[in-house]
């Protein structure tokens, strides 16, 4: 699928992309801890060496001074870019350890507390930072495969480093293996030096909407700490600290007694370093499928239940090998699970608070607060109780650890959907307040500016409360006579909302307006502003001479726009003034006929009814079937469906039917289901019953998507009103049973599709209809996502998944991971893979059918576009593939047609379908040498296309001449300005034409190709623009 058509799970170069990056990090994490895991048992055996066995908490306290360098590793991320303050720092920790080997001396307690500290400042800030390179590096999706393999490179490297220490401490001297560190921390500085200059490696993310000062240091702790998912991140740190090191103090307390020396300790713990450094390998293997299917949620929960039992463990059965189970247990899924779980959670957070906050969780949290957090636990719970009991408090720890990360999984899931979210801004809320003096002025500049600036200052009102633009209510007035119609319709909306401050003979004036909108606008705010007289004020303007006045009242009452107090009253009044006019008069006065027989409903009120929807003109008719509409008459019904067909009145008609609720629902499935019944008219109910909520709506339109007979526009609409039910409807039930097979079946027809365009890039000689093929191959695709996604709103919430889709289809590259990942945790593990074929069509089944046995099922398909294009690349590929028994009705010629329309400049970016609903209207005609097509001066009424021959068009600018797929016209589909050239026929020649009345008829039609062309037309300009 190309990127234009089909966003999937993850681009092929961004896989490439991906898969150097996890890579890359492996090998440098596989370095940091190596180093890391080098140090570990050095700087335990030089810490021991200077306490005794009881006394090792102490070293704790040391730890906690990492946190007063956490403000400065902030203000250096602030001033120095990642790129080269993680090198440099990496080699200030080597130069570090060459000053540690000089100034070394045996047995010193001082020595062995420093180094002791600078251990936990070196581990945590150099370990810290390489998980922000890797936020930068991973998006969510990747993070989930990614992180496992980098943290078995970490293990790996740990494992390696304990082994060297075991095996050499003995050998060489504890302190002559710092050197030996040093060397690796100056290869790791050069190789994230090498890493980062790698052209593409980062990933593509959403531009920052950050201001100034936060991105330059202006983020504080309350800030960063004001996130719900960091604070419970930092709390599952701390409590994972807090237990770790009472798992630690136990392990190193029994090893001091069974082990006195020195380095019989170094050696000891360099070989169980070296044993259990291996296991977090294993753990990531096991864990990979589990992590697949039940996502972080599990994956946070493997280490504090392991050490809720192994704690139990340790009260039952103290000694060495009770703590080395501890300690093995800490070791395995602390530096495999519980890392890769952290990761992940932060991915969600703001790019700009997560960076951050790593380096107070990972740094002063870990490192600092839980440090010294536990050394007081331990020296508290050391006066109170034997070290041996120190066991119990850990299970309780492990406990309310467990409740813990239940509660950071949810609102991980959470923190995804705000991510997605947040991805879409409103002017929604844009000021506090209208009482801001600032802001006043600025909207009073706008109100009085050219018609734009006018436009947006009036949309900022309409999201203000009701009653703040009171101190606007002059400029409002002023707008009154403004030259657009709709400035003044909207003016006097937003006067309706200050009857106080309106002057009613300004709004009186209005009511003579040409515009009839404008007309019943005036109407609503005149009466609004009249206050207690509104039932006098609705029997003056009913009693008008002028009818527009009337009309308007009428209109305004019969979509319940104004108070009907006064109906009762003046219904007679009405009846027998003898204005209800008989067929023979004028416009005006047959609308205000049919709309007095649904409004004020005298007793004639049918009959006058059935007889305005025997009128001529279709104004009159679509009054009398809202009319119908208020009436409520059963009888009418079928009448009211049969004007579904007539785009002239379908507005009227959709209008009529939904006031009917639920008692026309009979009819309007009957005919919905009804195979003989007007194509036209069964397209346009499910935009009926989207209106209707109820079971049985449900139920019907679910029926006619499944019916066979039913074809793809029939069905995406009828998908499409069941979303719009769902999402005005939350109380509205929808049967799991049924959705599902809903979204099965477009994601069964999303995979045939995905399978077909895999083949289709494997035909090298391909010819243009094989093209046009694939082309609506992939349209089709992107439209069954779309249904697919649907459907999964009518099983969730419609607002998240429909943002996701968005996100999945529109954002960047992280954008699309968070989308993915936050669906993935909301619908399932299950559900999500089901989902393969929409979400990544690369990653659809494969399946065993050769392309022409996939080309004669696209045949039979109830898509005709779709059918006739595979027909005809089946014949142009020399494969038999049979006509498809309803591509008939597309036109004579759709696919030549196509072809010719593709090189209209405003229809290149088109949809094929759509470019094929046009050629059904288009129309072949002839032209003699001078034949006259458009004339200058006048409207032209049609786009055309050269098929062959020869058009010359003449104008103040001289002549052009057009040949064989070449067209003018255009802009005569929406515009009917007069042409600036002449355009004549210079030989005999061929042309396709498509007139604007057909063309608008078209559009009633199909709505989809208005919106459709739009957004071709938007591509093109921003192609041209960019």
């Amino acid at each position: 699928m190309t990127p234009s058509h089909a966003q999937g799970l993850q681009p092929t170069e961004d896989r490439h992309r991906g898969v150097a990056a996890m890579i890359a990090m492996m090998g440098l994490y596989f370095l940091v801890l190596l180093s890391v895991g080098m140090l570990r048992p050095i700087r335990n055996a030089l810490a021991l060496d200077g306490l005794g066995q009881t006394d090792f908490y102490k070293v704790y306290l040391i730890s906690g001074l990492v946190i007063v360098f956490v403000p400065l590793l902030n203000w250096l991320s602030d001033h120095v870019p990642w790129r080269r303050l993680i090198p440099g720092v990496a080699l200030f920790f080597a130069l570090n350890l060459l000053v540690f080997r000089a100034l070394y001396v045996e047995g010193s307690t001082a020595f062995g507390l420093v180094f002791y500290g600078w251990y936990d400042l070196f581990a945590a800030a150099l370990v810290t930072q390489l998980f922000m390179v890797t936020q930068l590096f991973f998006h969510a999706r990747l993070a989930k495969r990614a992180y496992p393999m980098v943290i078995a490179g970490g293990a790996l490297g740990a494992s390696s480093g304990g082994a060297i220490t075991g095996f050499l401490a003995e050998t060489v001297g504890t302190p002559n293996l710092l050197l030996l560190a040093a060397g690796l921390i100056g290869v790791f500085s050069v190789a994230v030096t090498a890493v980062w200059s790698i052209e593409g490696m980062v990933p593509e993310r959403p531009r920052s909407r950050r201001s100034a000062p936060v991105a330059r240091g202006g983020l504080g702790i309350r800030a960063i700490f004001g996130n719900r998912q960091v604070i419970l991140i930092a709390s599952l740190v701390l409590i994972t600290i807090l237990v770790k090191q009472l798992v630690d103090y136990q392990f190193n307390t029994i090893t001091k007694e069974v082990f006195e020396s020195r380095d019989a300790i170094s050696a000891f713990q360099g070989k169980f370093n070296a044993a259990t450094q291996w296991l977090p390998i294993v753990v990531l293997l096991l864990m990979r499928k589990p992590l697949q299917r039940w996502g972080v949620g599990f994956v946070v929960l493997i280490l504090p239940v392991s050490m809720l039992l192994t704690n139990v463990g340790l009260v039952l059965f103290w000694g060495l090998w009770a703590a080395v189970a501890a300690k093995g247990a800490e070791t395995s899924f602390r530096y495999s699970a519980e890392r890769a779980g952290r990761e992940i959670l932060y991915l969600p957070v703001p790019d700009e608070i997560k960076l951050k906050a790593k380096a107070y969780i990972d740094v002063a949290v870990e490192k600092g607060v839980g440090k010294v957090g536990s050394a007081l636990l331990i020296f508290l719970l050391l006066t109170r109780i034997e070290y041996q009991q120190v066991a119990w408090v850990g299970g309780a720890l492990s406990i309310v650890w467990i409740m813990m990360a239940l509660a950071v999984r949810r609102e991980y899931v959470r923190s995804l959907a705000s991510a997605v979210e947040n991805r879409f801004a409103s002017l929604h809320g844009v000021f506090a307040s209208l009482q801001d003096a600032s802001t006043l002025k600025v909207l009073r500049t706008a109100l009085a500016g050219d018609e734009r600036q006018v436009a947006f200052a009036l949309d900022l009102l309409d999201q203000a409360p009701t009653g703040d633009a009171e101190p606007l209510a002059d400029e409002l007035m002023a707008l009154l006579d403004h030259p657009s119609a709709a400035i003044r319709r909207r003016s006097l909306d937003l006067l309706r909302g200050l009857p106080g401050q309106a002057d009613p003979a300004r709004l009186e004036a209005r009511l003579r307006d040409a515009d009839p909108e404008v007309r019943e606008a005036a109407v609503r705010a005149l009466v609004a502003a009249d206050g207690e007289s509104k039932t006098d004020t609705i029997r003056r303007l009913l009693n008008s001479d002028d009818v527009a006045i009337r009309i308007a009242t009428l209109f305004c009452l019969a979509r319940d726009e104004i108070e009907g107090d006064a109906l009762a009253d003046v219904r007679h009044e009405i009846a027998s003034s003898g204005r209800i006019a008989d067929e023979g008069s004028s416009l005006e006065e047959r609308i205000e006929r049919a709309l007095v027989a649904g409004v004020l409903q005298p007793a004639s009120a049918i009959r006058i009814v059935m007889d305005c929807l025997e009128d001529s003109d279709p104004a009159v008719v679509s009054t009398a079937l809202r009319s119908a509409g208020m009436l409520g008459d059963p009888g009418l019904h079928t009448r009211l469906i049969e004007a579904l067909g007539d785009p002239r009145t379908r507005e009227a008609a959709r209008d009529a039917l939904a006031m009917q609720s639920t008692r026309v629902l009979p009819a309007l499935i009957e005919t919905l289901l009804d195979e003989a019944a007007d194509r036209a008219v069964r397209r346009h109910i499910p935009s009926v019953l989207a209106r209707l909520p109820d079971p049985a709506t449900v139920r019907g339109l679910i029926d006619a998507v499944m019916a066979t007979e039913t074809d793809q526009i029939l069905d995406h609409r009828a998908i499409k009103a069941l979303s719009k039910l769902r999402a005005r409807n939350p109380e509205l039930e929808f049967p799991t049973d049924p959705v599902r097979r809903l979204l099965d079946r477009s994601v069964t027809v999303a995979s045939l599709l995905a399978s077909v365009d895999a083949r289709l890039q494997g035909q090298e000689a391909a010819g243009r209809t094989t093209r046009l093929l694939q082309q609506a191959v992939r349209e089709a695709w992107a439209e069954r996502r779309e249904e697919a996604f649907r459907c999964l709103g009518l099983l969730h919430e419609p607002e998240s998944i429909h943002r996701a889709f968005l996100s999945m289809t529109r954002g960047e590259t992280v954008s699309r991971a968070n989308a993915l990942e936050w669906l993935e945790s909301t619908v399932g593990f299950h559900d999500f893979r089901k989902l393969d074929p929409v979400l990544d069509p690369d990653s659809a089944a494969p399946t065993h059918e050769d392309l022409p046995t996939l080309l004669r099922r696209l045949a039979s398909d109830e898509d005709r576009w779709i059918a006739r294009c595979a027909q005809r690349a089946g014949a142009e590929l020399g494969f038999d593939s049979p006509p498809h028994p309803g591509t008939g009705d597309i036109g004579m010629d759709p696919i030549e047609t196509v072809f010719l329309l593709q090189q209209v400049d405003v229809l290149r970016d088109a949809r094929s379908a759509h470019l094929a609903l046009l050629g059904s209207i288009a129309q072949e005609e002839d032209a003699d040498t001078g034949t006259i097509l458009v004339r200058e001066g006048e409207p032209p009424d049609a786009l055309y296309v050269v098929i062959r021959g020869e058009v010359t068009l003449k104008g103040p600018g001289g002549e052009l001449s057009l040949t064989d797929g070449e067209s003018f016209g255009t802009w005569a589909l929406v515009d009917d300005v007069p042409s600036l050239v002449e355009a004549s026929a210079a030989r005999p020649t061929r042309l396709l034409r498509i007139g604007r009345e057909d063309f608008l008829d078209l559009l009633a039609d199909h709505p989809e190709l208005a919106i459709g062309m739009l957004q071709g037309l938007a591509r093109r300009l921003r192609s041209l623009v960019l």
